[in-house]
Protein backbone atom coordinates (compact mmCIF):
# COMPACT_ATOMS: atom_id res chain seq x y z
CA UNK A 1 0.00 0.00 0.00
CA UNK A 2 1.51 3.75 -0.68
CA UNK A 3 -0.24 4.35 2.50
CA UNK A 4 2.14 5.87 5.41
CA UNK A 5 2.16 5.42 9.08
CA UNK A 6 0.99 8.13 11.12
CA UNK A 7 1.84 6.55 14.27
CA UNK A 8 3.33 3.70 16.46
CA UNK A 9 1.48 1.37 18.31
CA UNK A 10 1.90 -2.24 20.42
CA UNK A 11 -0.64 -4.92 19.13
CA UNK A 12 -1.65 -8.40 21.26
CA UNK A 13 -1.95 -10.76 18.56
CA UNK A 14 -4.59 -12.72 19.33
CA UNK A 15 -5.21 -14.79 15.99
CA UNK A 16 -3.26 -14.69 12.31
CA UNK A 17 -5.20 -14.72 9.40
CA UNK A 18 -4.21 -16.14 5.71
CA UNK A 19 -2.34 -14.79 3.96
CA UNK A 20 -4.35 -12.84 1.05
CA UNK A 21 -2.92 -11.51 -2.54
CA UNK A 22 -5.15 -9.41 -4.43
CA UNK A 23 -5.18 -9.11 -8.90
CA UNK A 24 -2.57 -6.17 -8.49
CA UNK A 25 -0.01 -8.07 -6.53
CA UNK A 26 -1.14 -6.88 -3.42
CA UNK A 27 -0.87 -8.65 -0.37
CA UNK A 28 -2.42 -8.69 3.63
CA UNK A 29 -3.33 -10.75 6.72
CA UNK A 30 -5.92 -9.83 8.92
CA UNK A 31 -5.18 -10.10 12.54
CA UNK A 32 -7.35 -10.21 15.62
CA UNK A 33 -6.21 -8.24 18.35
CA UNK A 34 -6.56 -6.89 21.61
CA UNK A 35 -7.03 -3.31 19.57
CA UNK A 36 -9.77 -5.25 17.14
CA UNK A 37 -9.16 -6.16 13.69
CA UNK A 38 -5.83 -5.00 12.95
CA UNK A 39 -4.64 -5.10 8.62
CA UNK A 40 -0.77 -6.39 8.07
CA UNK A 41 -0.35 -5.33 3.84
CA UNK A 42 2.41 -6.16 2.19
CA UNK A 43 4.11 -6.23 -1.49
CA UNK A 44 5.16 -9.22 -3.72
CA UNK A 45 7.31 -10.79 -1.64
CA UNK A 46 5.03 -10.28 1.54
CA UNK A 47 8.82 -11.09 3.53
CA UNK A 48 7.31 -9.26 7.16
CA UNK A 49 3.53 -11.04 6.72
CA UNK A 50 5.72 -14.66 6.74
CA UNK A 51 7.10 -13.44 10.14
CA UNK A 52 3.74 -13.42 11.52
CA UNK A 53 3.19 -16.43 10.53
CA UNK A 54 6.08 -18.50 11.88
CA UNK A 55 4.70 -16.97 15.30
CA UNK A 56 2.19 -18.92 17.64
CA UNK A 57 -0.42 -16.44 19.58
CA UNK A 58 -0.71 -14.87 21.46
CA UNK A 59 2.37 -12.60 20.92
CA UNK A 60 2.61 -8.91 20.59
CA UNK A 61 4.45 -6.43 18.31
CA UNK A 62 5.28 -3.10 18.01
CA UNK A 63 4.65 -1.37 14.42
CA UNK A 64 3.98 2.00 12.81
CA UNK A 65 0.37 2.27 11.58
CA UNK A 66 -2.37 4.56 10.60
CA UNK A 67 -6.35 4.61 10.49
CA UNK A 68 -7.98 2.34 8.08
CA UNK A 69 -9.76 4.26 4.55
CA UNK A 70 -13.64 5.28 5.58
CA UNK A 71 -14.49 1.93 3.46
CA UNK A 72 -13.01 -0.28 5.73
CA UNK A 73 -15.08 -0.27 9.06
CA UNK A 74 -14.41 -3.37 10.05
CA UNK A 75 -10.38 -2.58 10.23
CA UNK A 76 -9.85 -1.03 13.46
CA UNK A 77 -5.67 -0.20 12.13
CA UNK A 78 -3.50 -0.87 9.06
CA UNK A 79 -0.05 -1.70 9.41
CA UNK A 80 1.04 0.06 5.51
CA UNK A 81 3.71 -2.04 3.56
CA UNK A 82 7.41 -1.86 4.77
CA UNK A 83 6.77 -0.88 7.95
CA UNK A 84 9.20 -2.86 10.29
CA UNK A 85 7.60 -5.06 12.94
CA UNK A 86 9.27 -5.72 16.16
CA UNK A 87 8.47 -8.11 18.18
CA UNK A 88 7.97 -7.59 22.11
CA UNK A 89 9.04 -10.06 24.72
CA UNK A 90 7.44 -10.53 27.82
CA UNK A 91 9.34 -9.02 30.81
CA UNK A 92 8.78 -10.37 34.17
CA UNK A 93 9.27 -8.92 37.86
CA UNK A 94 9.05 -11.32 39.97
CA UNK A 95 12.22 -13.07 41.50
CA UNK A 96 13.79 -15.60 38.89
CA UNK A 97 12.63 -18.90 41.17
CA UNK A 98 8.95 -17.81 40.79
CA UNK A 99 9.33 -16.45 37.21
CA UNK A 100 6.67 -18.87 34.66
CA UNK A 101 9.24 -20.85 32.45
CA UNK A 102 8.02 -20.07 29.17
CA UNK A 103 9.75 -17.96 26.41
CA UNK A 104 6.37 -15.73 25.50
CA UNK A 105 3.19 -14.81 27.73
CA UNK A 106 0.76 -17.51 28.78
CA UNK A 107 -2.36 -18.14 26.15
CA UNK A 108 -5.13 -15.41 27.14
CA UNK A 109 -8.57 -17.52 28.04
CA UNK A 110 -11.61 -15.40 26.29
CA UNK A 111 -14.05 -15.39 29.39
CA UNK A 112 -17.19 -17.31 28.14
CA UNK A 113 -20.69 -15.32 27.33
CA UNK A 114 -21.94 -15.69 30.30
CA UNK A 115 -18.36 -14.63 31.96
CA UNK A 116 -19.09 -11.76 29.78
CA UNK A 117 -22.63 -10.92 31.25
CA UNK A 118 -21.32 -11.54 35.04
CA UNK A 119 -18.42 -8.70 34.21
CA UNK A 120 -21.35 -6.22 32.76
CA UNK A 121 -23.26 -7.07 36.00
CA UNK A 122 -20.82 -6.68 38.69
CA UNK A 123 -17.16 -6.01 37.82
CA UNK A 124 -17.59 -3.84 35.43
CA UNK A 125 -18.20 -0.20 35.79
CA UNK A 126 -21.28 1.56 35.38
CA UNK A 127 -21.44 3.83 32.28
CA UNK A 128 -22.37 7.51 33.18
CA UNK A 129 -26.02 7.40 30.88
CA UNK A 130 -28.99 6.04 33.03
CA UNK A 131 -30.00 3.09 31.51
CA UNK A 132 -33.96 2.25 30.89
CA UNK A 133 -35.05 -0.56 33.43
CA UNK A 134 -35.99 -3.80 31.75
CA UNK A 135 -39.97 -4.32 31.56
CA UNK A 136 -41.25 -6.59 34.70
CA UNK A 137 -43.29 -8.63 32.06
CA UNK A 138 -42.74 -9.97 28.55
CA UNK A 139 -43.44 -7.29 25.94
CA UNK A 140 -45.31 -8.81 22.83
CA UNK A 141 -43.96 -9.46 19.70
CA UNK A 142 -46.46 -6.56 18.20
CA UNK A 143 -46.12 -4.15 20.72
CA UNK A 144 -41.88 -4.08 19.83
CA UNK A 145 -42.65 -2.19 16.32
CA UNK A 146 -41.81 0.66 17.44
CA UNK A 147 -39.89 3.66 16.63
CA UNK A 148 -36.89 4.91 18.96
CA UNK A 149 -38.34 8.34 19.93
CA UNK A 150 -41.57 6.76 21.24
CA UNK A 151 -39.83 5.47 23.87
CA UNK A 152 -39.09 8.11 26.94
CA UNK A 153 -35.80 8.54 27.97
CA UNK A 154 -33.60 7.25 25.23
CA UNK A 155 -33.13 9.56 22.16
CA UNK A 156 -32.74 9.13 18.67
CA UNK A 157 -28.57 9.52 18.08
CA UNK A 158 -28.56 6.76 21.34
CA UNK A 159 -30.88 4.17 19.27
CA UNK A 160 -29.25 1.46 16.42
CA UNK A 161 -30.89 -0.65 14.37
CA UNK A 162 -29.49 -4.07 13.36
CA UNK A 163 -30.52 -6.08 10.68
CA UNK A 164 -30.05 -9.73 9.15
CA UNK A 165 -27.87 -9.73 6.69
CA UNK A 166 -29.28 -12.83 4.41
CA UNK A 167 -28.23 -15.74 2.25
CA UNK A 168 -29.68 -14.60 -0.68
CA UNK A 169 -27.84 -12.45 -2.47
CA UNK A 170 -27.51 -10.49 -5.85
CA UNK A 171 -25.33 -13.55 -7.26
CA UNK A 172 -27.95 -15.94 -6.75
CA UNK A 173 -31.30 -13.58 -7.14
CA UNK A 174 -29.89 -12.43 -10.29
CA UNK A 175 -26.94 -14.74 -11.80
CA UNK A 176 -27.61 -12.85 -15.47
CA UNK A 177 -26.79 -9.80 -13.84
CA UNK A 178 -23.34 -9.78 -14.01
CA UNK A 179 -22.99 -8.24 -10.80
CA UNK A 180 -19.09 -6.76 -9.61
CA UNK A 181 -17.18 -9.17 -7.32
CA UNK A 182 -17.99 -6.50 -4.68
CA UNK A 183 -21.00 -4.86 -3.72
CA UNK A 184 -22.42 -2.18 -1.81
CA UNK A 185 -24.41 -4.60 1.54
CA UNK A 186 -28.05 -3.13 0.69
CA UNK A 187 -27.58 -4.06 -3.19
CA UNK A 188 -26.39 -7.24 -2.62
CA UNK A 189 -28.52 -8.78 0.36
CA UNK A 190 -31.95 -9.83 -1.84
CA UNK A 191 -33.75 -11.82 1.44
CA UNK A 192 -37.47 -11.39 2.67
CA UNK A 193 -36.40 -9.67 5.79
CA UNK A 194 -33.87 -7.23 4.34
CA UNK A 195 -36.93 -6.28 1.62
CA UNK A 196 -39.25 -5.46 4.39
CA UNK A 197 -36.71 -3.50 6.31
CA UNK A 198 -36.17 -1.14 3.47
CA UNK A 199 -40.40 -1.02 3.05
CA UNK A 200 -40.61 -0.41 6.46
CA UNK A 201 -42.16 2.81 8.70
CA UNK A 202 -38.78 1.95 11.23
CA UNK A 203 -36.38 2.32 8.49
CA UNK A 204 -37.57 5.74 7.05
CA UNK A 205 -37.67 7.15 11.06
CA UNK A 206 -34.05 5.12 11.77
CA UNK A 207 -30.73 7.37 12.34
CA UNK A 208 -28.54 4.65 12.50
CA UNK A 209 -28.56 1.40 11.24
CA UNK A 210 -26.51 -1.73 9.87
CA UNK A 211 -26.57 -5.09 9.06
CA UNK A 212 -24.75 -7.51 10.48
CA UNK A 213 -23.03 -9.78 8.40
CA UNK A 214 -21.63 -13.37 9.01
CA UNK A 215 -18.64 -12.65 6.75
CA UNK A 216 -17.98 -9.05 8.17
CA UNK A 217 -19.85 -8.44 11.50
CA UNK A 218 -21.39 -5.22 12.10
CA UNK A 219 -21.36 -2.86 8.84
CA UNK A 220 -23.20 0.34 7.09
CA UNK A 221 -25.61 -0.35 4.36
CA UNK A 222 -23.14 1.32 1.46
CA UNK A 223 -20.39 -0.78 2.81
CA UNK A 224 -18.93 -3.52 -0.07
CA UNK A 225 -19.25 -6.74 0.47
CA UNK A 226 -18.51 -9.74 -1.98
CA UNK A 227 -19.87 -13.12 -2.50
CA UNK A 228 -19.41 -15.69 0.44
CA UNK A 229 -20.95 -18.65 2.02
CA UNK A 230 -20.38 -17.83 5.79
CA UNK A 231 -22.99 -18.62 7.77
CA UNK A 232 -23.63 -18.65 11.73
CA UNK A 233 -25.68 -21.74 11.78
CA UNK A 234 -22.71 -23.65 10.11
CA UNK A 235 -19.34 -22.82 12.27
CA UNK A 236 -17.57 -24.64 9.52
CA UNK A 237 -18.23 -21.98 6.95
CA UNK A 238 -15.91 -19.45 8.76
CA UNK A 239 -17.97 -16.93 10.38
CA UNK A 240 -17.12 -14.02 11.84
CA UNK A 241 -16.58 -14.92 15.97
CA UNK A 242 -18.73 -13.72 19.16
CA UNK A 243 -15.58 -11.99 19.93
CA UNK A 244 -14.67 -10.29 16.78
CA UNK A 245 -17.90 -8.59 17.28
CA UNK A 246 -17.67 -7.46 20.60
CA UNK A 247 -14.16 -6.11 20.09
CA UNK A 248 -15.98 -4.20 17.28
CA UNK A 249 -18.79 -2.52 19.42
CA UNK A 250 -15.82 -1.65 21.73
CA UNK A 251 -13.57 -0.14 20.09
CA UNK A 252 -14.82 0.89 16.07
CA UNK A 253 -16.58 3.70 14.48
CA UNK A 254 -19.32 3.90 12.24
CA UNK A 255 -20.89 6.85 9.55
CA UNK A 256 -18.93 10.06 8.20
CA UNK A 257 -18.77 11.47 11.41
CA UNK A 258 -17.19 8.42 13.22
CA UNK A 259 -19.51 7.18 16.03
CA UNK A 260 -18.52 4.75 18.23
CA UNK A 261 -20.77 1.68 18.74
CA UNK A 262 -20.58 1.72 22.72
CA UNK A 263 -22.16 4.68 22.80
CA UNK A 264 -25.79 3.40 21.91
CA UNK A 265 -28.06 2.73 24.34
CA UNK A 266 -30.85 0.97 22.87
CA UNK A 267 -30.37 -1.44 20.07
CA UNK A 268 -33.11 -3.04 17.92
CA UNK A 269 -32.45 -6.44 16.09
CA UNK A 270 -34.80 -6.89 12.85
CA UNK A 271 -34.14 -10.45 12.07
CA UNK A 272 -36.13 -13.97 12.05
CA UNK A 273 -32.99 -15.95 13.06
CA UNK A 274 -31.83 -16.78 16.65
CA UNK A 275 -28.60 -17.00 15.79
CA UNK A 276 -28.76 -13.30 14.80
CA UNK A 277 -29.87 -12.03 17.98
CA UNK A 278 -27.37 -14.30 19.97
CA UNK A 279 -24.72 -12.29 18.32
CA UNK A 280 -25.97 -8.80 18.55
CA UNK A 281 -26.97 -9.44 22.33
CA UNK A 282 -23.48 -10.79 23.47
CA UNK A 283 -22.19 -8.02 21.53
CA UNK A 284 -24.17 -4.96 23.13
CA UNK A 285 -24.95 -6.28 26.04
CA UNK A 286 -22.08 -6.52 27.72
CA UNK A 287 -21.43 -2.60 27.68
CA UNK A 288 -25.22 -2.07 29.12
CA UNK A 289 -27.13 -1.63 25.78
CA UNK A 290 -31.00 -2.90 25.94
CA UNK A 291 -30.91 -5.14 23.13
CA UNK A 292 -34.80 -5.44 21.92
CA UNK A 293 -36.27 -7.83 18.88
CA UNK A 294 -38.48 -6.51 16.56
CA UNK A 295 -39.01 -8.96 14.32
CA UNK A 296 -40.86 -12.42 15.23
CA UNK A 297 -38.56 -15.40 14.89
CA UNK A 298 -41.07 -17.65 13.56
CA UNK A 299 -44.16 -15.75 11.57
CA UNK A 300 -47.68 -16.88 11.40
CA UNK A 301 -49.16 -18.53 8.31
CA UNK A 302 -50.93 -15.98 6.42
Amino acid sequence: MALEATETKVFEIREVGELSRSPKGHTWIECETDAGIVVFWGGPSATHLKQLQRRVPPFKVRCGCRQPLPNYPTHAWWVPDGVPLEFVEVLYDEPEELAPQFSRPMPVNIPSASAFRSLARGERSAPPEVRPAAPSAPVAVEERHVVADERPGISEERTLYVISGSKATIWEDDPDAEAAAFVPAVFAYRGRMVKEWLASAQREKAKYWLFLSPRYGFIEPDHPVARHEASFSDRTSGPISDDALRVQVEYQRRWNDRIPLNMFQLVYIWCDAVQYEERVRLAFELGGAKVVRLKALTRAKA
